[in-house]
């Protein structure tokens, strides 16, 4: 009897787990930076071809962890397929698919500057009960 109620719970410990990291997958923003002739697209396309459900999206200077932009979602989402960033001068409130978004950093400003040779740490939070994150560094060389 003991070794029946051993399984059992184990059994029902094994389904949770599976569960938890299935919604930790399933929640969790994608993520896909793609960087071309200077750009980097920042790719949030579930399945490659469907706006994701954001909360917020962050960028930091990765070595110094100063935030040069973040926006949230005026409301509980945004839908964004992706926003294309450069060197030098962009704008704090891209494009979204549904929704809209507020830039909180740079507050009295309506751009922000990067440069190259600076890794950028991108980060996409999801809009659900349990806002999971995702996160990536991009870099441009210098020519």
């Amino acid at each position: 009897m003991k070794h029946i109620a051993l399984a059992s719970f184990l059994a029902i410990l094994l389904t949770v787990a599976v569960a938890t990291v299935a919604a930790s997958w399933w929640f969790r923003p994608a993520l896909r930076i793609e960087m071309l002739r200077g750009a980097a697209v920042i790719h949030t396309e579930l399945m490659g071809e469907y706006p994701t459900n954001l909360e917020s999206i962050e960028l930091r200077e990765e070595k110094s962890d100063k935030i040069v932009w973040r926006a949230v979602a005026e409301g509980k989402m945004f839908q964004m397929h992706s926003v294309a960033l450069s060197i030098g001068e962009n704008d704090t409130q891209p494009s979204v698919y549904w929704g809209k978004l507020h830039a909180i950093k740079p507050a009295e400003s309506s751009s922000f500057v990067l440069v190259s040779n600076t890794p950028y740490l991108v980060r996409v939070c999801s809009s659900f009960y349990i806002s999971l994150c995702n996160s990536g560094v991009f870099a441009w060389s210098a020519r």
